[in-house]
């Protein structure tokens, strides 16, 4: 009867073994996005832009259980106002939005979508 448990309680082990990398990816798996803002000065106009990135996982054990950053879905609506007088120079535009990691990534029109 003992060796029978011993047995019965390795395998139960070996099983709850398999899913400690889904219970990982769950707490450190999630997207952990990154912001950076700036401008550009052209000739004959000034681009804005935000960066958003997802940060990897930085650590080596989780990498190696198998813990993979998840990819993150944005959406970004945008309006553009003059300084001074506010008045609306491009109302509420929708951007494409795409992955420079992943070449295979055209972006996505969020109005073909949503």
């Amino acid at each position: 009867m003992e060796v029978a448990a011993l047995v019965i309680g390795l395998i139960a082990l070996l099983v709850s073994a398999v899913s400690v990398p889904s219970a990982l990816q769950m707490f450190w798996g999630g997207p952990l996005l990154r912001f950076d803002f700036g401008e550009l000065d052209g000739s004959d106009m000034k681009v804005f832009y935000c960066t958003i990135y997802n940060v990897p996982i930085q650590n080596r054990t989780l990498q190696k259980v198998g813990v993979r950053r998840e990819p993150a879905v944005i959406s970004v609506r945008f309006r553009i106002c003059e300084a001074g007088s506010n008045r609306i120079v491009l109302d509420t535009a929708q951007a494409k939005l795409f992955d420079i990691a992943n070449p295979e990534s055209k972006g996505i029109n969020c109005r073909d979508r949503c």
